[in-house]
Protein backbone atom coordinates (compact mmCIF):
# COMPACT_ATOMS: atom_id res chain seq x y z
CA UNK A 1 0.00 0.00 0.00
CA UNK A 2 2.69 2.46 0.49
CA UNK A 3 4.26 1.64 -2.71
CA UNK A 4 0.96 1.98 -4.41
CA UNK A 5 0.70 5.72 -2.39
CA UNK A 6 4.13 6.79 -3.15
CA UNK A 7 3.18 5.81 -6.64
CA UNK A 8 0.17 8.07 -6.94
CA UNK A 9 2.28 10.89 -5.51
CA UNK A 10 4.93 10.35 -8.29
CA UNK A 11 2.52 10.92 -10.28
CA UNK A 12 1.03 13.91 -9.47
CA UNK A 13 3.39 16.03 -7.54
CA UNK A 14 7.39 14.37 -9.12
CA UNK A 15 8.86 16.22 -5.86
CA UNK A 16 7.25 14.31 -2.70
CA UNK A 17 8.25 13.76 0.69
CA UNK A 18 10.01 10.14 1.79
CA UNK A 19 9.75 9.09 4.86
CA UNK A 20 9.44 5.70 6.27
CA UNK A 21 8.66 6.51 10.00
CA UNK A 22 5.67 7.79 11.58
CA UNK A 23 3.54 10.42 11.48
CA UNK A 24 4.62 12.30 14.96
CA UNK A 25 8.18 12.03 13.90
CA UNK A 26 7.33 13.49 10.56
CA UNK A 27 6.16 16.26 12.29
CA UNK A 28 8.86 16.72 14.83
CA UNK A 29 12.16 16.15 13.17
CA UNK A 30 12.41 18.96 9.80
CA UNK A 31 15.01 16.23 8.25
CA UNK A 32 11.86 13.86 7.45
CA UNK A 33 9.72 16.64 5.57
CA UNK A 34 12.26 17.80 2.67
CA UNK A 35 11.13 16.74 -0.30
CA UNK A 36 13.64 14.28 -2.65
CA UNK A 37 14.20 13.88 -6.33
CA UNK A 38 11.92 12.22 -8.44
CA UNK A 39 14.87 9.56 -9.04
CA UNK A 40 15.32 8.99 -5.06
CA UNK A 41 11.69 8.43 -5.31
CA UNK A 42 11.36 5.89 -8.23
CA UNK A 43 14.17 3.87 -6.95
CA UNK A 44 12.57 3.64 -3.81
CA UNK A 45 9.47 2.44 -4.81
CA UNK A 46 10.70 0.29 -7.33
CA UNK A 47 13.15 -1.57 -4.47
CA UNK A 48 9.88 -1.78 -2.15
CA UNK A 49 8.07 -3.58 -5.12
CA UNK A 50 11.05 -5.46 -6.69
CA UNK A 51 13.04 -6.32 -3.50
CA UNK A 52 10.29 -6.98 -0.69
CA UNK A 53 6.54 -7.31 -2.16
CA UNK A 54 7.53 -9.83 -4.92
CA UNK A 55 9.48 -11.96 -2.12
CA UNK A 56 7.41 -11.34 0.93
CA UNK A 57 3.83 -11.44 -0.86
CA UNK A 58 1.54 -14.60 -2.04
CA UNK A 59 0.93 -15.69 -5.32
CA UNK A 60 -2.73 -15.76 -6.69
CA UNK A 61 -4.54 -18.73 -5.39
CA UNK A 62 -6.40 -21.01 -7.88
CA UNK A 63 -7.70 -20.24 -11.55
CA UNK A 64 -11.39 -18.86 -10.44
CA UNK A 65 -10.82 -15.00 -9.94
CA UNK A 66 -9.38 -13.42 -7.05
CA UNK A 67 -12.00 -14.94 -4.85
CA UNK A 68 -11.22 -14.91 -1.25
CA UNK A 69 -7.72 -12.98 -2.22
CA UNK A 70 -9.93 -9.87 -3.40
CA UNK A 71 -8.61 -6.90 -2.15
CA UNK A 72 -5.42 -8.22 -0.85
CA UNK A 73 -2.21 -7.27 -2.85
CA UNK A 74 -0.61 -10.53 -4.31
CA UNK A 75 2.67 -10.88 -6.00
CA UNK A 76 0.90 -9.90 -9.29
CA UNK A 77 -0.47 -6.58 -7.83
CA UNK A 78 2.84 -5.28 -7.01
CA UNK A 79 3.93 -6.81 -10.80
CA UNK A 80 1.38 -4.25 -11.91
CA UNK A 81 2.34 -1.49 -9.83
CA UNK A 82 6.18 -2.20 -11.50
CA UNK A 83 4.60 -2.24 -15.13
CA UNK A 84 2.81 1.57 -14.40
CA UNK A 85 6.16 2.47 -12.68
CA UNK A 86 8.21 1.04 -15.91
CA UNK A 87 5.79 2.40 -18.34
CA UNK A 88 6.12 5.99 -17.40
CA UNK A 89 9.98 6.08 -16.37
CA UNK A 90 11.20 8.31 -19.47
CA UNK A 91 8.48 10.75 -18.32
CA UNK A 92 9.35 10.48 -14.24
CA UNK A 93 12.82 10.87 -14.08
CA UNK A 94 14.05 10.93 -17.94
CA UNK A 95 14.97 7.08 -18.26
CA UNK A 96 12.84 4.92 -20.59
CA UNK A 97 12.52 1.55 -18.96
CA UNK A 98 10.57 -0.16 -21.89
CA UNK A 99 11.85 -3.29 -21.79
CA UNK A 100 11.87 -4.03 -18.03
CA UNK A 101 7.93 -2.80 -18.68
CA UNK A 102 7.79 -5.91 -21.15
CA UNK A 103 9.94 -7.88 -19.04
CA UNK A 104 7.27 -7.81 -15.98
CA UNK A 105 3.78 -7.40 -17.94
CA UNK A 106 5.34 -11.11 -19.83
CA UNK A 107 6.26 -12.41 -16.08
CA UNK A 108 2.44 -11.80 -14.97
CA UNK A 109 0.71 -13.40 -18.20
CA UNK A 110 3.63 -15.83 -18.08
CA UNK A 111 1.99 -17.20 -15.10
CA UNK A 112 4.78 -16.79 -12.75
CA UNK A 113 2.78 -14.83 -10.06
CA UNK A 114 -0.82 -17.45 -10.38
CA UNK A 115 -3.16 -17.51 -13.33
CA UNK A 116 -4.10 -14.60 -15.23
CA UNK A 117 -5.92 -14.27 -18.18
CA UNK A 118 -8.07 -11.91 -20.97
CA UNK A 119 -11.44 -12.02 -19.62
CA UNK A 120 -14.02 -12.93 -23.19
CA UNK A 121 -15.85 -10.12 -22.74
CA UNK A 122 -14.79 -6.11 -22.19
CA UNK A 123 -17.20 -5.90 -19.28
CA UNK A 124 -16.30 -8.68 -17.26
CA UNK A 125 -13.73 -7.05 -15.20
CA UNK A 126 -16.15 -4.39 -14.61
CA UNK A 127 -19.29 -6.21 -13.33
CA UNK A 128 -20.83 -7.20 -10.19
CA UNK A 129 -18.94 -10.70 -9.99
CA UNK A 130 -15.89 -9.60 -11.17
CA UNK A 131 -13.97 -11.14 -8.46
CA UNK A 132 -14.18 -14.36 -10.24
CA UNK A 133 -13.06 -12.55 -13.33
CA UNK A 134 -8.59 -13.59 -14.02
CA UNK A 135 -8.15 -10.20 -15.69
CA UNK A 136 -8.22 -8.46 -12.45
CA UNK A 137 -5.17 -8.32 -10.93
CA UNK A 138 -6.14 -6.32 -8.27
CA UNK A 139 -9.50 -5.37 -7.01
CA UNK A 140 -10.85 -2.84 -4.03
CA UNK A 141 -13.78 -5.02 -2.28
CA UNK A 142 -17.25 -3.51 -1.60
CA UNK A 143 -21.02 -4.63 -1.16
CA UNK A 144 -22.65 -4.62 -4.08
CA UNK A 145 -21.00 -1.64 -6.01
CA UNK A 146 -20.79 0.33 -3.07
CA UNK A 147 -17.22 1.35 -2.29
CA UNK A 148 -16.06 3.78 0.51
CA UNK A 149 -15.43 6.02 -2.44
CA UNK A 150 -18.81 6.08 -3.78
CA UNK A 151 -20.41 7.40 -0.53
CA UNK A 152 -22.14 4.13 0.98
CA UNK A 153 -25.73 4.05 1.50
CA UNK A 154 -25.92 6.99 -1.42
CA UNK A 155 -27.09 5.93 -4.62
CA UNK A 156 -25.80 9.27 -5.88
CA UNK A 157 -22.12 8.40 -5.83
CA UNK A 158 -19.26 10.25 -6.40
CA UNK A 159 -18.85 8.87 -9.94
CA UNK A 160 -22.43 8.83 -10.47
CA UNK A 161 -22.47 12.85 -10.60
CA UNK A 162 -21.02 12.25 -14.42
CA UNK A 163 -24.64 10.85 -15.49
CA UNK A 164 -28.15 12.01 -16.34
CA UNK A 165 -30.15 12.02 -12.67
CA UNK A 166 -32.25 8.89 -13.29
CA UNK A 167 -30.71 7.12 -16.03
CA UNK A 168 -30.84 3.68 -14.60
CA UNK A 169 -34.89 3.92 -15.57
CA UNK A 170 -34.21 4.42 -18.94
CA UNK A 171 -30.93 2.80 -19.50
CA UNK A 172 -32.04 -0.24 -18.00
CA UNK A 173 -29.20 -0.32 -15.72
CA UNK A 174 -28.91 -3.76 -13.41
CA UNK A 175 -28.34 -3.76 -9.99
CA UNK A 176 -26.45 -1.47 -7.68
CA UNK A 177 -24.27 1.32 -8.52
CA UNK A 178 -27.15 2.02 -11.19
CA UNK A 179 -25.56 5.30 -12.40
CA UNK A 180 -22.10 3.76 -12.58
CA UNK A 181 -20.23 6.12 -15.36
CA UNK A 182 -17.72 3.07 -16.48
CA UNK A 183 -20.10 3.75 -19.95
CA UNK A 184 -19.56 7.71 -19.92
CA UNK A 185 -17.52 9.24 -22.53
CA UNK A 186 -15.75 12.49 -22.30
CA UNK A 187 -17.69 15.23 -24.86
CA UNK A 188 -16.15 15.28 -28.40
CA UNK A 189 -17.56 18.69 -29.60
CA UNK A 190 -17.78 22.38 -27.62
CA UNK A 191 -20.91 24.50 -27.96
CA UNK A 192 -19.65 26.92 -30.16
CA UNK A 193 -21.50 27.64 -33.82
CA UNK A 194 -20.12 25.67 -35.50
CA UNK A 195 -19.57 23.06 -32.99
CA UNK A 196 -16.00 22.49 -33.34
CA UNK A 197 -13.59 19.35 -31.71
CA UNK A 198 -11.98 19.62 -28.68
CA UNK A 199 -8.42 19.82 -28.47
CA UNK A 200 -7.92 17.49 -25.60
CA UNK A 201 -4.28 16.27 -25.82
CA UNK A 202 -4.68 12.80 -24.99
CA UNK A 203 -7.69 12.48 -27.60
CA UNK A 204 -9.98 10.86 -24.69
CA UNK A 205 -13.06 12.25 -27.40
CA UNK A 206 -16.20 10.32 -28.98
CA UNK A 207 -14.94 11.22 -31.97
CA UNK A 208 -11.63 9.48 -32.04
CA UNK A 209 -12.99 6.01 -31.23
CA UNK A 210 -14.26 5.11 -34.67
CA UNK A 211 -11.03 3.72 -36.18
CA UNK A 212 -12.04 0.56 -38.02
CA UNK A 213 -15.77 -0.87 -39.12
CA UNK A 214 -16.88 -2.66 -35.85
CA UNK A 215 -14.88 -0.74 -33.42
CA UNK A 216 -16.84 -2.04 -30.10
CA UNK A 217 -15.85 1.15 -28.17
CA UNK A 218 -18.43 3.26 -30.97
CA UNK A 219 -21.67 0.76 -30.36
CA UNK A 220 -24.06 1.87 -28.66
CA UNK A 221 -24.48 0.30 -24.95
CA UNK A 222 -27.39 -1.74 -24.40
CA UNK A 223 -28.10 -4.27 -21.17
CA UNK A 224 -29.39 -7.66 -22.66
CA UNK A 225 -30.17 -10.36 -20.53
CA UNK A 226 -28.13 -12.82 -17.61
CA UNK A 227 -26.15 -9.58 -16.80
CA UNK A 228 -24.44 -9.67 -19.80
CA UNK A 229 -24.02 -6.21 -22.36
CA UNK A 230 -23.03 -5.15 -25.95
CA UNK A 231 -21.27 -2.21 -27.05
CA UNK A 232 -19.34 0.02 -24.82
CA UNK A 233 -20.69 3.29 -24.11
CA UNK A 234 -24.07 5.69 -24.69
CA UNK A 235 -23.30 7.38 -28.23
CA UNK A 236 -24.92 10.09 -30.41
CA UNK A 237 -28.22 9.44 -31.50
CA UNK A 238 -31.78 7.33 -29.89
CA UNK A 239 -31.07 4.66 -27.68
CA UNK A 240 -32.63 1.57 -28.95
CA UNK A 241 -35.14 -0.51 -26.53
CA UNK A 242 -37.42 -3.18 -27.21
CA UNK A 243 -39.54 -3.18 -23.83
CA UNK A 244 -40.34 0.53 -24.09
CA UNK A 245 -43.26 1.69 -26.04
CA UNK A 246 -41.89 2.79 -29.98
CA UNK A 247 -38.96 1.37 -29.17
CA UNK A 248 -36.70 3.63 -28.12
CA UNK A 249 -35.46 4.52 -24.36
CA UNK A 250 -37.56 7.71 -23.33
CA UNK A 251 -37.29 9.57 -20.16
CA UNK A 252 -38.61 8.13 -16.70
CA UNK A 253 -41.92 9.57 -17.07
CA UNK A 254 -42.36 7.77 -20.65
CA UNK A 255 -43.17 11.54 -22.24
CA UNK A 256 -40.29 11.49 -24.95
CA UNK A 257 -37.65 9.53 -26.43
CA UNK A 258 -34.36 10.35 -25.51
CA UNK A 259 -31.52 11.56 -27.71
CA UNK A 260 -28.22 12.10 -26.73
CA UNK A 261 -25.78 14.48 -28.10
CA UNK A 262 -22.13 13.93 -27.85
CA UNK A 263 -21.58 17.82 -27.22
CA UNK A 264 -21.50 19.93 -24.39
CA UNK A 265 -23.91 22.51 -22.88
CA UNK A 266 -24.20 25.66 -21.75
CA UNK A 267 -26.83 28.07 -20.59
CA UNK A 268 -25.54 31.44 -20.61
CA UNK A 269 -26.66 34.74 -18.24
CA UNK A 270 -29.09 34.40 -15.31
CA UNK A 271 -31.07 30.82 -15.46
CA UNK A 272 -34.05 31.83 -13.71
CA UNK A 273 -34.94 34.86 -16.10
CA UNK A 274 -34.36 33.22 -19.21
CA UNK A 275 -36.37 30.18 -18.35
CA UNK A 276 -38.98 32.56 -17.14
CA UNK A 277 -39.23 34.49 -20.24
CA UNK A 278 -39.45 30.98 -22.65
CA UNK A 279 -42.40 30.42 -20.90
CA UNK A 280 -43.99 33.58 -21.27
CA UNK A 281 -43.15 33.29 -25.07
CA UNK A 282 -45.48 30.25 -24.92
CA UNK A 283 -48.18 31.77 -23.53
CA UNK A 284 -48.29 34.57 -26.01
CA UNK A 285 -47.54 32.32 -28.26
CA UNK A 286 -50.00 29.45 -27.53
CA UNK A 287 -52.60 32.37 -26.29
CA UNK A 288 -52.34 30.23 -22.97
CA UNK A 289 -54.69 31.58 -20.30
CA UNK A 290 -53.52 29.61 -16.98
CA UNK A 291 -49.97 27.68 -15.92
CA UNK A 292 -49.59 25.73 -13.29
CA UNK A 293 -46.61 23.46 -12.95
CA UNK A 294 -46.38 19.67 -10.88
CA UNK A 295 -43.03 19.97 -9.33
CA UNK A 296 -42.61 21.95 -6.12
CA UNK A 297 -39.47 24.06 -6.90
CA UNK A 298 -41.15 25.69 -10.04
CA UNK A 299 -44.13 27.00 -7.19
CA UNK A 300 -42.42 29.71 -5.84
CA UNK A 301 -40.84 30.53 -9.10
CA UNK A 302 -44.39 31.23 -11.33
CA UNK A 303 -45.86 32.46 -8.14
CA UNK A 304 -42.71 35.18 -8.29
CA UNK A 305 -43.99 36.17 -11.49
CA UNK A 306 -47.61 36.34 -10.95
CA UNK A 307 -48.24 40.05 -11.91
CA UNK A 308 -46.05 39.64 -14.93
CA UNK A 309 -48.20 36.63 -16.17
CA UNK A 310 -51.67 38.38 -14.93
CA UNK A 311 -50.22 41.43 -17.42
CA UNK A 312 -50.31 38.80 -20.92
CA UNK A 313 -54.30 37.56 -19.16
CA UNK A 314 -52.35 34.61 -17.39
CA UNK A 315 -53.68 33.49 -14.66
CA UNK A 316 -51.37 31.51 -12.21
CA UNK A 317 -52.79 28.89 -10.64
CA UNK A 318 -50.95 28.55 -6.94
CA UNK A 319 -50.49 30.37 -3.75
CA UNK A 320 -49.02 33.12 -3.32
CA UNK A 321 -45.20 33.64 -3.09
CA UNK A 322 -44.96 34.17 0.81
CA UNK A 323 -46.79 30.92 1.18
CA UNK A 324 -44.76 29.08 -1.37
CA UNK A 325 -41.31 29.37 -0.07
CA UNK A 326 -42.99 28.99 3.92
CA UNK A 327 -44.01 25.87 2.38
CA UNK A 328 -40.69 24.82 0.94
CA UNK A 329 -38.79 25.98 3.59
CA UNK A 330 -39.20 23.11 5.83
CA UNK A 331 -38.20 24.38 9.34
CA UNK A 332 -40.10 27.97 8.46
CA UNK A 333 -43.12 26.14 8.24
CA UNK A 334 -42.11 24.02 11.42
CA UNK A 335 -41.69 27.13 13.27
CA UNK A 336 -45.26 28.33 11.61
CA UNK A 337 -47.04 25.28 12.84
CA UNK A 338 -46.07 24.78 16.27
CA UNK A 339 -46.18 28.61 16.53
CA UNK A 340 -50.26 27.90 15.76
CA UNK A 341 -50.78 24.92 18.04
CA UNK A 342 -50.33 22.03 15.04
CA UNK A 343 -48.27 19.18 16.23
CA UNK A 344 -45.56 18.38 14.50
CA UNK A 345 -42.40 15.78 14.28
CA UNK A 346 -39.63 17.41 16.13
CA UNK A 347 -37.25 19.45 14.10
CA UNK A 348 -33.83 20.67 14.87
CA UNK A 349 -31.31 23.04 13.01
CA UNK A 350 -29.28 22.87 15.55
CA UNK A 351 -26.87 19.88 16.24
CA UNK A 352 -26.33 21.04 19.45
CA UNK A 353 -30.25 21.60 20.49
CA UNK A 354 -30.56 18.21 19.16
CA UNK A 355 -28.11 16.23 21.00
CA UNK A 356 -29.09 18.33 24.20
CA UNK A 357 -32.94 16.53 23.86
CA UNK A 358 -31.07 13.04 22.84
CA UNK A 359 -29.60 13.06 25.97
CA UNK A 360 -32.87 14.17 28.06
CA UNK A 361 -34.93 11.45 26.15
CA UNK A 362 -36.75 13.88 24.55
CA UNK A 363 -35.84 12.35 21.07
CA UNK A 364 -34.33 8.89 20.14
CA UNK A 365 -32.90 7.82 17.33
CA UNK A 366 -33.89 6.80 14.21
CA UNK A 367 -34.21 10.36 12.99
CA UNK A 368 -34.34 11.46 9.41
CA UNK A 369 -31.47 14.33 7.76
CA UNK A 370 -33.35 16.31 4.84
CA UNK A 371 -32.38 19.76 3.65
CA UNK A 372 -34.49 22.53 4.89
CA UNK A 373 -35.45 23.10 1.66
CA UNK A 374 -35.72 20.60 -1.05
CA UNK A 375 -38.76 17.99 -2.36
CA UNK A 376 -39.83 14.79 -4.03
CA UNK A 377 -37.60 12.99 -0.49
CA UNK A 378 -33.99 13.83 -2.46
CA UNK A 379 -31.17 13.80 -0.27
CA UNK A 380 -33.03 12.61 2.95
CA UNK A 381 -31.41 9.85 5.35
CA UNK A 382 -32.55 7.71 7.74
CA UNK A 383 -29.63 8.17 10.38
CA UNK A 384 -29.30 5.80 13.59
CA UNK A 385 -26.20 7.73 15.34
CA UNK A 386 -23.74 10.89 16.13
CA UNK A 387 -20.98 9.80 13.76
CA UNK A 388 -23.25 9.77 10.56
CA UNK A 389 -25.20 12.98 11.66
CA UNK A 390 -21.51 14.76 11.77
CA UNK A 391 -20.95 13.25 8.37
CA UNK A 392 -23.80 14.22 6.85
CA UNK A 393 -23.23 18.35 8.43
CA UNK A 394 -19.65 17.99 7.40
CA UNK A 395 -20.50 17.43 3.86
CA UNK A 396 -23.84 19.22 2.96
CA UNK A 397 -25.07 22.69 3.94
CA UNK A 398 -28.48 23.88 5.22
CA UNK A 399 -29.46 20.53 6.66
CA UNK A 400 -32.38 20.06 9.24
CA UNK A 401 -32.55 17.16 11.86
CA UNK A 402 -36.48 15.45 11.84
CA UNK A 403 -38.26 13.08 14.43
CA UNK A 404 -38.57 9.73 12.97
CA UNK A 405 -42.41 9.25 13.31
CA UNK A 406 -43.35 5.78 12.64
CA UNK A 407 -46.63 4.75 11.06
CA UNK A 408 -49.40 4.96 7.81
CA UNK A 409 -48.98 7.35 5.53
CA UNK A 410 -52.14 9.60 5.02
CA UNK A 411 -52.22 12.18 2.38
CA UNK A 412 -54.58 15.54 2.67
CA UNK A 413 -55.77 17.37 -0.02
CA UNK A 414 -57.66 20.61 -0.54
CA UNK A 415 -59.40 22.19 -3.06
CA UNK A 416 -59.81 26.43 -2.92
CA UNK A 417 -61.72 28.02 -5.70
CA UNK A 418 -59.51 30.54 -7.30
CA UNK A 419 -62.09 33.37 -7.66
CA UNK A 420 -63.82 33.38 -4.02
CA UNK A 421 -60.37 31.95 -2.30
CA UNK A 422 -63.01 30.02 -0.32
CA UNK A 423 -62.07 26.40 0.34
CA UNK A 424 -64.53 23.76 -2.14
CA UNK A 425 -63.31 20.38 -0.86
CA UNK A 426 -61.18 18.59 1.75
CA UNK A 427 -60.36 14.64 1.51
CA UNK A 428 -58.03 12.70 2.62
CA UNK A 429 -56.50 8.94 1.45
CA UNK A 430 -54.68 6.33 2.60
CA UNK A 431 -51.97 5.15 0.24
CA UNK A 432 -52.23 1.60 -0.89
CA UNK A 433 -49.29 -0.20 0.32
CA UNK A 434 -47.15 -2.19 -2.23
CA UNK A 435 -45.61 -5.11 -2.08
CA UNK A 436 -43.13 -6.94 -3.69
CA UNK A 437 -42.93 -10.78 -3.63
CA UNK A 438 -40.12 -13.28 -4.37
CA UNK A 439 -39.74 -17.20 -3.14
CA UNK A 440 -36.84 -19.32 -3.41
CA UNK A 441 -33.94 -20.40 -1.17
CA UNK A 442 -31.15 -23.06 -0.96
CA UNK A 443 -32.36 -26.47 0.81
CA UNK A 444 -29.76 -27.39 3.71
CA UNK A 445 -30.82 -30.70 3.66
CA UNK A 446 -30.49 -31.37 0.16
CA UNK A 447 -27.72 -34.01 -0.41
CA UNK A 448 -29.60 -35.79 2.90
CA UNK A 449 -32.53 -35.81 0.41
CA UNK A 450 -30.49 -36.85 -2.54
CA UNK A 451 -28.99 -39.84 -0.86
CA UNK A 452 -32.10 -40.97 0.38
CA UNK A 453 -33.87 -40.65 -3.18
CA UNK A 454 -36.33 -38.15 -1.67
CA UNK A 455 -37.73 -35.05 -3.90
CA UNK A 456 -35.28 -32.10 -4.29
CA UNK A 457 -36.23 -29.09 -6.30
CA UNK A 458 -33.78 -28.21 -8.41
CA UNK A 459 -35.20 -24.55 -9.32
CA UNK A 460 -35.54 -23.63 -5.77
CA UNK A 461 -33.54 -20.78 -5.70
CA UNK A 462 -35.08 -17.70 -8.68
CA UNK A 463 -33.48 -18.09 -11.67
CA UNK A 464 -31.69 -14.41 -13.52
CA UNK A 465 -35.26 -13.35 -15.24
CA UNK A 466 -37.21 -13.18 -11.51
CA UNK A 467 -34.21 -11.60 -10.17
CA UNK A 468 -34.34 -9.17 -13.48
CA UNK A 469 -37.90 -8.34 -12.72
CA UNK A 470 -37.01 -7.87 -8.95
CA UNK A 471 -34.26 -5.49 -9.40
CA UNK A 472 -36.61 -3.26 -12.24
CA UNK A 473 -39.76 -3.19 -9.42
CA UNK A 474 -37.36 -2.32 -6.62
CA UNK A 475 -35.80 0.75 -7.86
CA UNK A 476 -38.94 1.71 -10.07
CA UNK A 477 -41.40 1.65 -7.45
CA UNK A 478 -42.11 2.33 -3.79
CA UNK A 479 -41.93 -0.83 -2.17
CA UNK A 480 -43.89 -1.11 1.20
CA UNK A 481 -43.71 -4.43 2.40
CA UNK A 482 -41.30 -7.49 0.90
CA UNK A 483 -42.56 -10.76 1.20
CA UNK A 484 -39.63 -13.88 0.84
CA UNK A 485 -38.97 -17.04 1.37
CA UNK A 486 -35.45 -16.68 2.67
CA UNK A 487 -33.63 -12.99 3.64
CA UNK A 488 -30.96 -10.98 2.84
CA UNK A 489 -27.53 -12.23 4.23
CA UNK A 490 -27.49 -9.21 6.80
CA UNK A 491 -30.61 -10.88 8.08
CA UNK A 492 -29.69 -13.93 8.63
CA UNK A 493 -30.32 -15.73 12.08
CA UNK A 494 -27.04 -17.82 13.11
CA UNK A 495 -28.58 -18.37 15.84
CA UNK A 496 -31.03 -20.98 14.39
CA UNK A 497 -28.41 -22.03 12.51
CA UNK A 498 -28.42 -25.76 12.05
CA UNK A 499 -25.21 -27.79 14.12
CA UNK A 500 -23.39 -30.20 12.25
CA UNK A 501 -23.49 -28.46 8.93
CA UNK A 502 -20.60 -26.33 7.56
CA UNK A 503 -22.02 -22.94 6.63
CA UNK A 504 -19.50 -22.55 3.84
CA UNK A 505 -21.11 -25.48 1.97
CA UNK A 506 -24.59 -23.22 1.92
CA UNK A 507 -25.22 -21.68 -1.10
CA UNK A 508 -26.24 -18.23 0.13
CA UNK A 509 -26.46 -16.59 -3.91
CA UNK A 510 -30.36 -15.70 -3.00
CA UNK A 511 -29.51 -13.99 0.41
CA UNK A 512 -27.08 -12.32 -1.22
CA UNK A 513 -29.12 -11.17 -4.21
CA UNK A 514 -31.71 -9.84 -1.55
CA UNK A 515 -29.04 -7.98 0.21
CA UNK A 516 -28.28 -6.21 -3.34
CA UNK A 517 -32.01 -5.70 -3.45
CA UNK A 518 -32.70 -4.76 0.35
CA UNK A 519 -29.28 -1.91 -0.35
CA UNK A 520 -31.42 -0.22 -4.02
CA UNK A 521 -34.14 1.23 -1.47
CA UNK A 522 -33.34 4.39 0.24
CA UNK A 523 -32.86 4.91 3.72
CA UNK A 524 -35.91 7.00 4.11
CA UNK A 525 -37.60 4.57 2.49
CA UNK A 526 -36.84 0.64 3.36
CA UNK A 527 -39.78 -1.30 3.27
CA UNK A 528 -40.21 -4.04 5.95
CA UNK A 529 -38.98 -7.50 5.52
CA UNK A 530 -41.02 -10.22 6.04
CA UNK A 531 -39.61 -14.13 5.82
CA UNK A 532 -39.75 -17.44 6.84
CA UNK A 533 -37.27 -20.24 5.99
CA UNK A 534 -35.26 -20.50 9.35
CA UNK A 535 -38.07 -22.00 11.57
CA UNK A 536 -38.17 -19.25 14.19
CA UNK A 537 -39.99 -16.23 14.77
CA UNK A 538 -38.15 -12.70 15.60
CA UNK A 539 -39.76 -9.69 15.59
CA UNK A 540 -37.53 -5.97 14.52
CA UNK A 541 -37.57 -2.55 13.38
CA UNK A 542 -36.42 -3.99 10.37
CA UNK A 543 -37.66 -7.09 9.60
CA UNK A 544 -40.16 -9.80 10.64
CA UNK A 545 -39.40 -13.93 10.48
CA UNK A 546 -41.87 -16.30 10.84
CA UNK A 547 -42.73 -19.58 11.37
CA UNK A 548 -45.91 -20.77 13.81
CA UNK A 549 -46.54 -17.29 14.03
CA UNK A 550 -49.77 -15.70 12.23
CA UNK A 551 -49.78 -12.08 11.73
CA UNK A 552 -52.01 -9.26 10.08
CA UNK A 553 -50.17 -7.10 8.01
CA UNK A 554 -51.54 -3.57 8.13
Amino acid sequence: MRAYCYLRLLNSYRNCILTTTSDQAVYEQPENRKQVSPQVMFDFIESELRDVCLVALPSKIGQSGNGGQQGQFTKAGAAALLVRLYLNAEKWIGQPKWQECIDMCERITGGEFGYYAIANNWYEPFDWNNEMCNEVILGFPGSYGLTSWHLQNDKRTVYGRALPYGCEKYLKIEGNGSRNPKYALSPSYNNQQPRALFDYELGMVTQKFAKYAGDKRYKQYVNTSNNTREGMFFMEGKIANSSISGGYAKNPDNQYVLYLLDQVGRFEGNAESGYIDIIFDICKKEEVNAVLTLIDPELSLLAKYKENFARLGVTVIGSSYELCERALDKMQMFLWLTRHGYKCAKSYVDKDKFYEDINAGIINYPVFVKPVRGSASIAISKVYDKETIEFLFKKNDNLMIQEFLNGQEIGADVYIDLISGETVSIFTSDRVLTALVCGGAYSVDKYYRLRRGWHWWPDEQPNELTKGLVRLMATEKQIDIMLTHTCPLRFEPTELFISGIDQSTVDKSTEQFFDEIYSLFPAYQEPMWYFGHFHGNKYTDEYVMLFDDIIELK
